[in-house]
């Protein structure tokens, strides 16, 4: 589960793993883009949908899909117009069908659902205000 400035990534490939353009991904561990470059346009990076939110039109929907999450340094993560990112390199943490990598990026939203909740039950003069009872 993603961590501090980690977050993860959700992306599709071919039953064999080969993304567009013939990038072949590793089933697990550290994973580079060949050709990176950091312009916010498509291309010249490793694409997928941070914390599993974006365009997923752009997955694939082919019942043999491989679906992954990546690990990735969220700070270097280069957003594409709100429908998907980009970035140069990650760590590859799931590899199967849809069901499991949904089922392991929401327990993700759980965490950073739970994380937004806890900056906003803040005590103190700033505070929201809380009340319990009738």
């Amino acid at each position: 589960m993603a961590k501090n400035n980690t977050a993860l990534v959700i992306r599709t490939s071919d039953k064999n793993r080969v993304s567009r353009n013939g990038f072949q991904w590793p089933e697990s561990g550290p994973v580079k883009c060949p050709d990176w470059n950091p312009k916010p346009v498509c291309g010249q990076g490793l694409h997928g949908l941070l914390d599993g939110i974006g365009h997923y039109g752009l997955l694939s929907s082919a019942h043999d899909a491989v679906w992954q999450l990546v690990e990735v340094d969220r700070t270097k993560v280069i957003d594409l117009d709100g429908e998907k990112v980009k970035f140069e390199e990650g760590n590859v943490v799931f590899t199967g069908g849809m069901a499991g990598a949904l089922t392991r990026i929401s327990k993700e939203w759980l965490r950073i659902a739970f994380e937004a909740s806890k900056e906003a039950a803040t005590s103190g003069n700033d505070a929201h205000a809380a009340t319990s009872g009738d």
